[in-house]
């Protein structure tokens, strides 16, 4: 598994990275032309990968990883940086390769790759409520302040069509959140929250697109709320592998279950460490982490692909801080 950190730039540039990302010899030679000196070790969370922290690649590996997380601190310890080439043989081998990005912000940069006749290209759309991005956000806003800024300005090159919806709160009425493209500048606070407004329209546009079912899409593209994966692991798991074509080993289906159903929900430590969680639990963290106004400023700005995707807003049903009420309804995966 590949994981690519993208950030949007313009559709143009979106457009090039995807097709450098598929079309050159091996997906790692965009990395090579790049830095010419560039190793395992400078890849984006390298330590993460069962590829390069087990053998061939990591010949002091102890362990392969099977249906595990990877020993992060062992592989940094054990496994020396490896030549890119040989990280681009290893990958060649394998019957399916996964490149996870983020910040696709037009489906449609990917059409040309996907009507590709040498490639056979599937697209796993991964979402979530954004009243939980917007938590997850703020919480980290710090570590996303770069990011939130690029956001930002790729919506001005991209000026949305209408404005924000006027939020409503229990008490009245509240003023719409200024244009996006004038907060570039400001706190961090409100940097995260203005990028998921432009995140969330990227979103909106895309899964118009998908809903449309276009021939080049058709039977290629999968959405999956990240709600139903918490809910029922084993049943996402297998969807999502079926989609593809494969099968997956019931070790697999139990390490998913046993990832979402840890101790904690990320309260603590690095909010970007991946490891086991109480997702179910996290599914309702926002409702005690966002102060009202902060719900109705999200719910402002995302309340189009909210409403698609099948979110509740708050103005349609109690908003309990124990989570005893569902915020979303209960619905089918979608495929195009």
């Amino acid at each position: 598994m590949l994981l690519v950190p993208d950030t949007p730039c313009n559709k143009d540039s979106e457009r090039a990275s995807a097709r450098r990302l598929f079309h050159e010899n091996t997906v790692l030679d965009m990395y090579k032309k790049a830095e010419p000196n560039i190793t395992s070790r400078d890849l984006f969370h390298w330590e993460n990968s069962r590829a390069l922290c087990s053998r061939p690649l990591c010949e002091q590996a102890a362990d392969s990883w099977h249906a595990s997380l990877v020993n992060t601190k062992e592989c940094e310890r054990t496994c020396p940086p490896r030549d890119m080439n040989a990280v681009g043989s290893e990958c060649a081998k394998r019957a399916a390769v996964v490149i996870k990005t983020v910040r696709i912000m037009d489906l449609n940069v990917l059409k040309t790759l996907i009507t590709d006749p040498r490639l056979k290209i599937k697209v796993i759309h991964l979402v979530r409520d954004p009243r939980a991005v917007a938590s997850s956000r703020l919480k980290s806003k710090e570590g996303l302040i770069r990011e939130s800024l690029q956001v930002l300005r790729y919506s001005n090159l991209h000026p949305r069509q209408d404005e924000a919806e006027v939020p409503r709160t229990p008490g009245g009425l509240m003023h719409a959140p200024p244009p996006l493209r004038h907060r570039v500048r400001g706190s961090t606070r409100l940097n995260a929250l203005a990028a998921l407004g432009v995140i969330c329209e990227g979103q909106h546009r895309s899964l118009e697109l998908a809903l449309q079912q276009p021939e080049w899409l058709r039977g290629r593209y999968m959405l999956v709320r990240y709600e139903d994966v918490v809910r029922r692991p084993k049943l996402a798991l297998s969807a999502m592998y079926n989609f593809l074509g494969l099968t997956p080993t019931p070790d697999l289906l139990n390490f998913t279950f046993a990832m979402v159903h840890g101790q904690h929900y990320g309260d603590e430590g690095d909010p970007f460490q991946v490891g086991s969680l109480d997702a179910r639990a996290a599914l309702y963290a926002w409702q005690e982490r966002l102060s009202q106004d902060e719900v109705v400023e999200v719910e402002a700005y995302c309340g189009k692909v909210m409403d698609l995707l099948g979110y509740r807003r708050v103005d349609d049903t109690a908003r309990l801080p124990d989570g005893s009420h569902n915020l979303f309804f209960g619905r089918d995966y979608f495929y195009a």
